[in-house]
């Protein structure tokens, strides 16, 4: 069963839609009702595993995908899964949105680590003065 999630206008002012279909295990995303790109997903337990996002060629770079994970991980957050991840778009969007960190699963994270995420975020001290 397909189900809008999220409606929001693109700063181009274009008509930004994310759609699930649930069947066939991706989230769309529509700019002006014309495909924009997708997240495909796979089910594990009470679990989501991400498996790679696309953009179609016309829409990059232009913090899309931005929109299209987030509306995507509020609605995993809404129905109490969490996430295992294989997507290297997602990791750095984890990286860049530690809010949404807490959803990875501890148990099984994917490619995604805590421990190395917190490794790069640690803020050096600088070194004491001579």
């Amino acid at each position: 069963m397909d189900h809008a999630l999220q409606q929001s206008q693109s700063p181009l002012g274009e008509c930004l839609e994310v759609v699930h279909h649930e069947d066939e295990r991706f989230y769309e995303l529509m700019v002006d009702g014309q495909f924009g790109g997708l997240l495909v997903y796979g089910l594990g337990d009470n679990r989501i595993v991400f498996t790679h996002t696309f953009i179609a060629e016309g829409y990059r770079g232009r913090g899309l995908s931005n929109f299209m994970i987030e509306s995507t991980l509020g609605d995993v957050r809404a129905h109490g899964h969490t996430v295992t991840n294989f997507c290297q778009v997602l990791d750095h969007f984890f990286e860049t949105h530690p809010g949404y960190v807490p959803l990875i699963d501890e148990r099984v994270p994917g490619t995604w680590s805590r421990r190395d995420h917190e490794k790069r975020t640690v803020k050096q001290e600088p070194a004491p003065a001579p």
